[in-house]
């Protein structure tokens, strides 16, 4: 695979993962169901809901990453 069919993958992994978190952020209803993983104050928490939203987004954010740090 070149580098602009690399490139256009990493986009199209990128875009999907954020169209996943900003439509979950809207629309899902899972999202703050479940148990409680991770406490980050006596009020709020990270779900077990909240895991596939945090997982897009660092696979997005690492797909950035590759392409910022990519030589042209």
């Amino acid at each position: 695979m070149g580098p602009v069919w690399q490139r256009l993958t990493v986009v199209a992994v990128i875009a999907t993962c954020l169209t996943y978190v900003v439509s979950s952020l809207i629309f899902d209803t899972r999202q703050g169901a479940g148990p409680v993983i991770l406490v980050l104050t006596s009020g709020h928490g990270v779900h077990a809901g909240d895991l596939p939203v945090l997982l897009a987004w660092v696979v997005g954010m690492l797909g950035c990453g590759w392409l910022a740090l990519r030589e042209p």
